[in-house]
């Protein structure tokens, strides 16, 4: 998630505005912070796989 500027949102706040309006097993787990926007694609598509890359690098094989 990248918030707005000026907003200062904590990941408590985000976790309990889902907690009203999505189902238990939907809600997330944990939430980061970003400071630049998304990788995205040529046709303005956000790139999963860049986002997935930081996660998978240290491991021998990426899954999803």
């Amino acid at each position: 998630m990248v918030p707005k500027l000026g907003a200062a949102p904590t990941e408590a706040d985000i976790i309990d505005h889902c907690r009203s309006r999505v189902a238990n097993y939907k809600r997330p787990h944990s939430i980061e912070f970003r400071s630049e926007s998304f990788p995205l694609s040529g046709a303005g598509k956000v790139m999963k796989r860049e986002l997935r890359a930081p996660f998978w690098a240290d491991q021998g094989q990426a899954v999803g």
